[in-house]
């Protein structure tokens, strides 16, 4: 039941806040009632010693006030107006100006990173956080038959996401009519939890007994003091990675380890550096690794990995840690138990690129330091905003080793990694906090608050891939408008109408056809077919696999591999958590298979895939990959096609329409074997692997032009019973001008040719044939992998 202020409207409350500080944080330009002015006046005449934090950003008439004004726009240098920038400077403000209370009146969501740092046990430990939500900013555009439009949509979901928060998190709740509280009640605002108090009508009635009666809730440590890892990867500058080593070296305190991993080529200079630091840290609290020209995502990974904390802590070579950083960290641990913990990032006085400090604070931390100014605000886990922006955090993040290593690590070569990987984190529900205080310093930042690929088309439709397991096939319309985008004039339009294709095959790439609903907590399995001629191959197709899947997954060899080889393989396998299961090819069965010498290879492998039904008889479904392609994003959306009574899902081919009469002999379409997701218990039952081997045979005979391996008898026999996925699942160069043939554009075509999530080197264009063109796409990627693999194989 709500309480209201005139319960507390006795005699003697008059006084109740006497001798105690309170700091009306509000916007004198509001005319909403009470003003600012009338309740900073009230609260004085109540016994409290007010100061009003004014969010406005020129001062008010300061003249006959009973109470002190601070402007909050006055308090920092190069301060603008948008919500995470003021929250962040009323923090810094409030946390230096201790007060008893603290009420959030209009514009309550500045209170966001207030409440965010008592959670943490940064401030505020005996102060009474109050939020006075009189007019929530989305229950004022639903009375005012507003909806966000696409330029305001970013500032809108802001302010909704800082007032939800700053409500849940508060010690106590004001509200001017019950209706509000009705309000965010429907809305899922988390109001249960906290105290809620109606002004009544006559509100210039005290409220000072009601406000003294709110305990603050009193934050004390909860856990244990964590052990961190601190993990850091050197690139090229060895005295930017000096500089780091020294402010970690010079650490308050010195409860973690540090991992370095070098992919440098031995040189004099980083190993002194080596040397040196080995020194000063010891052989117990340093791990120096070398490993050369491997990608960055990988080597952080590798450092995750080899981490005995149970915090691992990421830091790029070209930032410098202030003083406390580490100390801040494991303070907050102890307060709060995170899954992953970020911070707002400072500008380092010799920052690379130029960025607009959008506020500077103080810098009692750093000494030598004017100010520390903050250009990028990160402020956590609002998906609205982060499909568009990234305010979720960067790689620069401390994580829980155990959550880290469930999430998959960061993906290889791709700049905005860390992203993709926090707003997956977002999306498993795990805990993320951003807190308000400068940890590091970086050299290098982006100005204001964008992605990190200058196409923003890519940018937006590659990061609503992380929503794709969760955001039900009949929402995925509401996506839309990214697609609108248009780059060159850096705006925003609506969309037009959309047709059906549309909704099918844009938007939610990377598919372009709708999956069934998506079953989390499912095991996605995956089957390669190689013999001993293809380990290196198999094993680079392995490891981009794994390093691409954050679900959960089983994987298969179908091998006439030796003991030797087997174990090398297995050895890739283990090197990213998994346990490879290998079942040996039927001998008797090989001898009777045709072998084919496409691409100056002698093998039968193409036609194991044939048989998997009897190699797997307990399993109903798999997905099939060839060994000459690299795994870009996790397949569980493509495990969780309804298949219906269809045998396969699979890409077209544009072999089949460029041979005339291919597809037509085999049920009108004909598609590529190199990726499948296959029905086997469809398949069994109408026995598909003997009407395949028995075309096969017929094709043989006739000395057929096109069959491809196994692809045209296989075709053929399924008939035309097959299911079309996006050819983002099965890409290669060959089909990018071919866009009418797969039923999208040529834009469609050419975004998905940007990130696809499988590329197939599927021509006479292999990356491991010493004419393989450079500059071909994706095969610095590969190589990428095949340095890793060539390590792990002992090469």
């Amino acid at each position: 039941m709500n309480q209201s202020a005139n319960d507390f409207l006795t005699d003697e409350c008059c006084q109740a806040g006497k001798g105690k500080r309170l700091c009306l944080v509000s916007d004198s330009r509001a005319t909403v009632s009470p003003t600012a002015d009338q309740f900073a006046r009230w609260l004085v005449k109540d016994g409290w010693d007010v100061t009003l934090l004014d969010l406005a950003p020129f001062q008010m008439s300061a003249s006959d006030k009973p109470y002190a004004v601070v402007l909050l726009a006055g308090a920092f240098q190069e301060r603008n107006n948008y919500a995470p920038t003021q929250s962040l400077c009323a923090y810094h403000w409030l946390k230096e100006n201790v007060s008893d209370v603290i009420i959030f009146q209009h514009g309550f969501g500045s209170g966001y990173f207030c409440c965010v740092a008592k959670e943490l046990g940064l401030a505020f430990a005996t102060t009474t956080l109050v939020a006075m939500a009189d007019d929530p900013y989305f229950c004022w555009l639903e009375e005012s038959r507003r909806f966000p439009s696409f330029d305001s949509f970013r500032t809108d979901s802001e302010i909704d996401y800082f007032e939800r928060h700053t409500i849940a998190k508060a010690d106590g709740l004001l509200i001017t009519r019950s209706q509000t509280l009705d309000w965010m009640r429907e809305a899922g605002w988390l109001v249960d939890g906290v105290r809620p108090a109606l002004l009544g009508a006559d509100a210039g009635q005290p409220i000072g007994k009601w406000l003294t009666q709110i305990k603050a809730k009193t934050k004390v440590p909860q856990n244990d003091v964590p052990f961190i890892s601190v993990c850091v990867t050197a690139s090229s500058n060895v005295r930017h990675l000096r500089e780091l080593l020294v402010s970690l070296r010079d650490q308050t305190n010195y409860n973690f380890e540090l991992i370095v991993v070098d992919p440098l080529e031995a040189q004099a200079d980083i190993d002194a550096v080596r040397d040196e630091f080995l020194l000063a840290f010891g052989e117990r609290s340093l791990l120096w690794i070398k490993r050369a020209g491997a990608d960055v995502g990988l080597l952080r990974n590798e450092a995750a990995q080899r981490a005995s904390g149970s915090y691992v802590y990421f830091l790029d070579e070209d930032d410098v840690v202030l003083p406390a950083a580490i100390e801040v960290l494991q303070n907050c641990l102890c307060f709060a138990s995170v899954d992953i913990l970020t911070a707002v990032a400072g500008k380092h006085t010799n920052c690379d690129n130029t960025i607009t400090a959008v506020a500077r604070f103080p810098a009692q931390a750093h000494p030598d330091k004017a100010s520390i100014a903050v250009g990028w605000i990160y402020y956590g886990a609002n998906i609205a905003t982060g499909v568009a922006v990234n305010v979720v955090g960067n790689e620069c993040s401390l994580f829980r080793k155990d959550v880290f290593l469930a999430l998959g690590g960061f993906a290889p070569g791709a700049g905005d990694a860390g992203y993709r990987l926090l707003l997956d984190a977002v999306n498993r529900d795990y805990k993320i906090h951003v807190m308000p205080e400068v940890l590091a310093m970086n050299r290098r930042d982006k100005n204001g608050r964008i992605l990190w690929n200058e196409n923003r088309f890519k940018d937006d439709i590659a990061t609503l891939a992380a929503l794709a397991n969760f955001l039900p096939v009949d929402l995925r319309s509401i996506l839309l408008p990214f697609r609108s985008f248009n780059n060159e004039r850096k705006t925003l339009t609506r969309f037009p109408q959309a047709t059906q294709k549309d909704l099918n095959c844009v938007a939610m790439p990377p598919t372009a056809f709708a999956p069934s609903c998506i079953d989390a907590n499912a095991i996605v399995r995956v089957v390669l077919c190689a013999d001993d001629g293809f380990l290196k191959q198999a094993s680079v197709a392995l490891a981009s696999l794994l390093c691409s899947m954050t679900s959960k997954i089983e994987v298969y060899l179908i091998t006439t591999m030796g003991e030797a080889n087997i174990a090398r393989i297995s050895a890739v396998a283990e090197h990213f958590g998994c346990a490879l299961k290998v079942i040996a090819v039927d001998r008797e069965r090989e001898e009777k298979l045709p072998a084919s010498t496409m691409w100056g290879k002698n093998s039968t492998a193409p036609y194991w895939r044939l048989w998997l039904p009897d190699y797997l008889p307990e399993l109903d479904r798999v997905i099939y990959l060839d060994c000459d392609l690299i795994v870009r994003r996790d397949l569980m959306e493509l495990w969780s096609f309804d298949l219906g009574t269809q045998f396969v899902a699979a890409c077209r081919d544009p072999i089949g329409f460029d041979v005339p009469g291919l597809a037509q002999d085999c049920g009108g379409d004909y598609f590529n074997t190199g990726v499948l997701l296959i029905n086997l218990a469809q398949w069994r039952k109408e026995q598909i692997s003997a009407k395949a081997l028995a075309v096969a045979a017929d094709f043989e005979a006739q000395n057929y032009s096109y069959q491809f391996h196994e692809q045209s008898p296989l075709n053929k026999a399924i008939n035309g019973r097959w299911t079309v996925i996006s050819p983002t699942w099965n890409y290669n160069d060959d089909i990018c001008n071919k866009a009418a043939y797969f039923n999208l554009d040529a834009n469609d075509l050419a975004q998905i040719s940007e990130d696809p999530a499988i590329y197939h080197f599927r021509t006479n264009k292999k990356p491991w044939f010493p004419d393989f063109p450079v500059g071909m796409p994706y095969g610095r990627e590969y190589r990428v992998y095949e340095k890793l693999v060539s390590k792990l194989l002992g090469e």
